[in-house]
């Protein structure tokens, strides 16, 4: 594939860095100069190089007693590559020597600058965001995975700044009569440009060890007490990856540095990995336990990519999957082993249903894609990459066992460890340590895994029961539209129980006879581990929740069950009165996840309904269910309650903010009031819907107050109070606030949570749509596509069911020069979704 190398030659290979950059805080641009040591294959007088935004100021290259300067520099801006040319041929090892200079933007990609304030002075600190194809901005470069190197790195920087970069400092040079000093930081293993870290900042440590490991989390000042969670989970996670993994963690520490300007969750540099503020800090006491959650596997993802990603490094981003759907299965196998009371098993099929809805669209993708050039790889960084990719891998491990898929790891990692795999590699493994298993009688492992790596979409289990026997048939699900004539099946392995005894096996064709003779009971999938959707007949459904309920299986068996009738009702394959019968039924006894899962898709339906005859049906049933699980748990936080009763209270909770029941509103006000000076005395798992209850049913004063929270907030309680500015029903407020999210008042990084909230709140869609078309010019210009954020403003219209504004949303975009290539795949699969609204919303009256 000659579009691994970007569009640079494979026959130039870069085999080391040196780097020194020297950083310039008043102007906020910075002088490089880089000797990188090459391998030229075959006579040349030019050399391609990745470069954007930098201006090279000159360029040589030393061949033994040779140095040649470039005659050429010439640039092409759209492939972002500079093309260096000389005067004379070279090959074999040489030197490429360049000087340059760049600027830190305030875009969040490149090197670049984040600001933030102590005592209301304004301070900055520099960071790096290179993935995927961001490491060219900041130096010029060899900015494929394929072109793995060895750097060496120096930061010249003023006295009072700290500098931070993948490896340990070698040596601190001060330059006392210019106030600096040259830190220079120890020889990286082989690594992709994508991983290189630059930081420079006034910095507050907070640190530990583990064995010979060296830990810290770094923020800015006054912030580092709230990294012990993190830094706790960030041991647990390395300690549980080497036994699991068999293989030590590579480099001599590990630092976790908080962002305050980030635009994706975290970013996973080698030995300094990047996090936006509140997916690192947590107040032990007062933070949410949703948000220490979201905490724990931001760490543990991050983590696991020190080895998948870092380690072994996908050859090209086709395969990013191998990165990202490996971090995401790992961190859920981390919290699992470290926190069992969480019952993370619940927080993960979250992220298995939200790669299910997204599958079961047209417009979806495989998890491998090809991608031409770097530039088209910031569309995969997505739910199919990272959750259908770690469904898949779970349902594989849970099918072969821990200890064949552990051992599969172990043998990837070890047979291309500071290499580059592709996926193949990572398939063959698994198959290689499957075979000596007698359990798999052979299965072909690998084959599995290749087709459903390689097909889009997933498969509809549905069941026939002819005369006692149990027939299972496959096909494509799909909630709109219809699957392709030629459609290729699914080798699917299936767990399921029959009458309590659990059995396996491998549907590769289009049917197959499991059971001939009486039986009582069938449930397939009772875990929730297999990544596809099953129709019982209909008469045999309730009774596989009523046998669910009596043998008190695990919560996942009924959650399953009832994400299946909620995905068959949106495809359309059963009618709006059959999906809340079953609901009904179902939810007569409350637990969690399965009343979460339930509140949260019906409200899906009530905002598709809007206001049509359903509506006032489904605001009864959620209010019922909402309320039942208030009485079932208390408003109150009990000591030593199951962190499921937490969860169950807030999602109820919020539920009836956002139907607006007067009692439940009266209530949180109360609250709210009492504790006005208070807040952190408040049970951190509801304060998300208290502040949204405030501004549900407030105005301009409201605004003005959660303003002032929000710019006195913590880094863990801002996103929830952001969230909450963002959920105004005056009509004359909504607009307002839209405006506001892109006035700088905010940090660029939240915006799109502000919008997100105006998309739950009803009737808000039609003042966000005309919103978006007035300001879409300048959401462009503030939100470059390596920041993978437009994107979100586009998805929140995938709520709207109204013909006549889908007409105009089409007509919009499709003039020419509106849709930038980031935002192309979110668009389509939006308008997909908007025709399923549409023709959904016909069943609602």
């Amino acid at each position: 594939m000659e579009f691994i190398y970007d569009g640079l030659s494979k026959d130039i290979l870069p085999i080391k860095y040196k780097i020194s950059l020297s950083t310039d805080f008043n102007k906020f641009a910075y002088e490089g100069n880089e000797k990188i040591s090459i391998e030229i294959k075959s006579l040349t007088d030019e050399i391609s190089i990745h470069s954007y935004q930098i201006k090279i100021k000159s360029s040589w290259i030393v061949s033994g007693s040779k140095k040649v300067k470039a005659s050429k520099i010439l640039y092409n801006e759209n492939s972002k590559i500079a093309k260096l040319k000389f005067n004379q041929k070279f090959s074999g090892k040489c030197d490429l020597l360049i000087n340059f200079e760049g600027l830190n933007n305030d875009k969040m990609y490149g090197f670049y600058r984040s600001s933030y304030s102590i005592n209301g002075k304004q301070e900055y600190m520099l960071s790096s965001q290179f993935e995927p194809n961001s490491a060219r901005s900041a130096f010029p470069c060899f900015d494929a995975p394929i072109f793995k190197s060895r750097f060496d790195i120096s930061l010249e920087v003023d006295e009072g700044y700290d500098a931070i970069s993948n490896m340990p400092v070698k040596s601190i040079k001060h330059i006392k009569s210019k106030k600096r000093k040259i830190v220079s930081f120890e020889t990286t293993p082989k690594m992709s440009t994508y991983l290189v870290f630059l930081g420079v900042g006034k910095f507050e440590y907070l640190k530990g060890n583990s064995g010979r490991l060296k830990f810290r989390v770094v923020t800015t000042k006054g912030k580092s007490k709230d990294g012990k969670f993190a830094l706790d989970c960030a041991r647990k996670s390395i300690s549980f990856y080497e036994k699991y993994f068999g293989f030590k963690y590579p480099l001599k520490k590990v630092d976790l540095i908080a962002v305050p300007d980030f635009a994706a969750g975290a970013m996973e540099n080698w030995g300094a990995i990047t996090f936006r503020e509140a997916s690192l800090l947590a107040n032990e006491k007062t933070t949410p336990e949703s948000t220490k959650h979201n905490v724990a596997d931001t760490v543990a993802h991050e983590l696991a990519h020190q080895w998948f990603g870092d380690l072994v490094t996908m050859k090209w981003w086709d395969d990013l999957w191998l990165n990202e759907s490996f971090a995401t299965f790992m961190s859920y196998k981390a919290l699992e082993n470290i926190y069992p009371s969480w019952k993370i098993e619940n927080d993960y099929y979250d992220s298995t249903i939200s790669a299910l809805l997204s599958d079961a669209l047209k417009n979806t993708h495989p998890i491998s894609t090809q991608i031409k050039e770097s530039g088209e790889a910031d569309s995969i960084f997505d739910v199919i990459s990272y959750n259908k990719g770690g469904a898949l891998l779970n349902m594989i491990n849970d099918f072969v066992g821990d200890k064949v898929f552990s051992k599969g790891l172990n043998i990837y990692l070890n047979k291309y460890k500071y290499k580059n795999a592709k996926k193949e590699d990572l398939w063959d493994s698994i198959q290689e340590a499957s075979v000596s298993d007698p359990e798999l009688k052979g299965a072909e492992i690998g084959k599995i895994l290749k087709n459903w790596i390689e097909q889009e979409g997933y498969p509809l289990l549905e069941v026939k029961m002819p005369k006692g026997s149990i027939e299972i048939s496959q096909s494509r699900f799909m909630i709109s539209g219809s699957p392709k004539a030629k459609q290729s099946l699914w080798k699917v392995p299936i767990k399921y129980l029959i009458d309590g005894k659990e059995s396996k096996l491998i549907l590769e064709n289009k049917s197959i006879r499991v059971k001939e003779g009486n039986f009582k009971h069938l449930l397939i999938n009772p875990n929730q581990s297999g990544f596809y959707i099953i129709k019982y007949p209909e008469e045999y459904a309730k009774s596989a929740l009523s046998y669910v309920e009596k043998e008190r299986l695990p919560d996942l068996s009924k959650a399953g069950l009832l994400l299946n009738f909620y995905l068959l009702y949106k495809s359309g394959s059963i009618p709006i009165d059959n999906y809340l019968q079953q609901i009904k039924q179902a939810i007569e006894i409350i637990n969690y996840p399965s009343t979460k899962i339930v509140l949260s898709n019906l409200y899906s339906i009530y905002l598709t309904a809007n206001g049509k005859n359903k509506s006032e049906e489904l605001r009864k049933i959620m209010t019922s269910i909402s309320k039942r699980a208030i009485n079932d748990v208390g408003l109150n936080m009990k000591k030593g309650e199951p962190l499921q009763n937490k969860e169950l209270r807030a999602s109820a909770l919020m539920n009836l903010v956002l139907l607006k029941d007067k009692k439940t509103s009266s209530e949180l006000l109360k609250l709210f009031k009492m504790n006005e000076n208070k807040l952190d005395s408040i049970d951190g798992n509801i304060r998300g819907a208290m502040y949204i209850n405030i501004a549900i049913n407030g105005g301009e004063r409201e605004f003005k107050e959660l303003e002032k929270l929000y710019k006195n907030a913590d880094s863990s309680e801002k996103p929830l109070i952001v969230s909450a500015m963002g959920s105004f029903e005056k009509p004359e407020m909504v607009k307002d606030v839209l405006n506001y999210s892109i006035s700088g008042n905010i940090r660029m990084q939240d915006s799109y949570r502000l919008v997100r909230s105006a998309g739950l709140i009803k009737g808000n869609l039609k003042i966000y749509w005309d919103w978006l078309k007035d300001n879409w010019g300048r959401l462009k210009e503030i939100y470059d596509p390596s920041t993978l954020m437009l994107g979100d403003f586009v998805i929140e219209l995938s709520g709207v069911s109204n013909a006549k504004t889908k007409s105009d949303i089409l007509k919009f975009f499709n003039k020419k020069g509106a849709l930038r290539q980031d935002v192309e795949k979110d668009f389509k699969k939006t308008m997909e979704m908007i025709e399923n609204n549409i023709d959904l919303s016909k069943s609602l009256g």
